[in-house]
């Protein structure tokens, strides 16, 4: 029997201390550890207020990352059909590829900023009309993500990843001057 109490013990205690590390710092949510996939893509409809144009940011786990800005109903919806819209001609577009690790780098720090959690009703109830925002839609891994976001950290990172053209891309990014 003691044979089988002190195996039993050191895996329960092994468990505990991997679950512990597993936790992210915000909670008891376990850290989602994203995959290297091809199938992982996300994208991101920024709107940040105070009169300033959309931004939109789609991600592809292959890497390659696309980006508009402007003031057309095209940024948020590339459906649109409102071709007497009086922006229509209002965008900027650019793309660029990274590779996989890099592409897999910032699915990891979106879900580690929160975006495969469910959202909180009540924070985004309080945020003022008006306010930057962002939907987010994809899928990272087996979850699916579509929700609206507005908490300070994962805006903040989103912007980064707007900001990520201006300085990648080889011609200054889409609509250099508009920054979101």
């Amino acid at each position: 029997m003691n044979r089988l109490r002190v195996p039993t013990a050191a895996v329960l205690f092994a468990s505990a201390v991997l679950a512990a590390g597993g936790c992210a710092s915000s909670g008891n949510r376990p850290r989602h550890i994203v995959a290297d996939s091809g199938l992982n893509w996300v994208e991101i409809t920024y709107l940040p207020g105070a009169g300033q144009p959309p931004v939109q940011i789609a991600l592809f786990g292959v890497g390659h990352m696309r980006l508009k800005r402007g003031r057309s109903p095209l940024v948020t919806d590339s459906f649109s059909i409102d071709v007497a819209h009086a922006a229509w001609s209002d965008i900027a577009a650019d793309q660029l590829n990274v590779p996989r690790e890099e592409a897999r780098a910032i699915f990891q720090a979106l879900a580690d900023r929160g975006v495969l959690a469910p959202p909180d009703r009540e924070f985004l109830a309080a945020v003022p009309a008006g306010g930057p925002v962002a939907h987010v839609r994809g899928r990272i891994d087996t979850e699916t993500v579509n929700r609206q976001a507005a908490e300070p950290e994962l805006l903040a990172y989103i912007r980064e990843l707007a900001g990520y053209f201006d300085r990648a891309s080889p011609h200054g990014g889409a609509g250099k001057g508009n920054e979101p």
